[in-house]
């Protein structure tokens, strides 16, 4: 599982500027063991560097071990997860679940979770077109992970629209009206 990606570096020592892509605080702590390129590497040291955390990590020494790493994604194995409450889910476990209504119909499948300040919000795409939906009790009626489904009642008004760069057909735009000289 993605916990963080490597930003960048920070100073001649070899430290790594990373963007943790976690929640979990502990995640990031000194002996913790992550792994960069596949790779286990054990931290070192942390250091806040708010929004990034500056990490001095096992077997990178230089700055050029550093920039080797720029742009690599830190990822743990899934069994060092921790487990969640019934019906509160990772986003990982989340992407790729085919998203259905109360009748059945397959709506398209979630392919983003948008973090927000009230609620996530997931987003489903169906044949170039993308669906916003609201990530609470009203709206997500069941995620059968082990199905790879998720059935859904969405609100009234949401619409589909067109994702930018695709064919798909979009809203229809009014046409403009001609501007007479006064």
């Amino acid at each position: 599982m993605q916990v963080g990606i490597v930003a960048g570096v920070h100073g001649r020592l070899g430290r790594i500027r990373i963007s943790p892509t976690t929640d979990n605080p502990d995640r990031f702590r000194p002996n913790a063991v992550v792994y960069i390129q596949e790779r286990p590497h054990t931290i070192r040291r942390v250091i806040p560097n708010d929004p990034f955390l500056l990490l001095q990590v096992s077997e990178v020494d230089t700055i050029e071990d550093a920039l080797a790493l720029t742009g690599a994604l830190i990822e743990v194995p899934d069994a060092d997860v921790p487990s969640l409450p019934e019906d509160a889910y990772y986003h990982f476990q989340l992407l790729g679940l085919e998203v259905c209504d109360a009748s059945g119909t397959r709506l398209g499948t979630l392919t983003q979770v948008l973090t927000t300040g009230a609620n996530d919000v997931y987003v489903i795409i169906n044949e170039g077109n993308e669906l916003l939906l609201p990530a609470i009790g009203d709206v997500i009626i069941s995620v059968g992970l082990e199905q790879g489904r998720m059935t859904v009642a969405p609100p009234e008004g949401l619409e589909w629209v067109a994702v930018p760069g695709s064919k798909a057909p979009g809203p229809k735009k009014r046409p403009q009206r001609k501007r007479r000289k006064v």
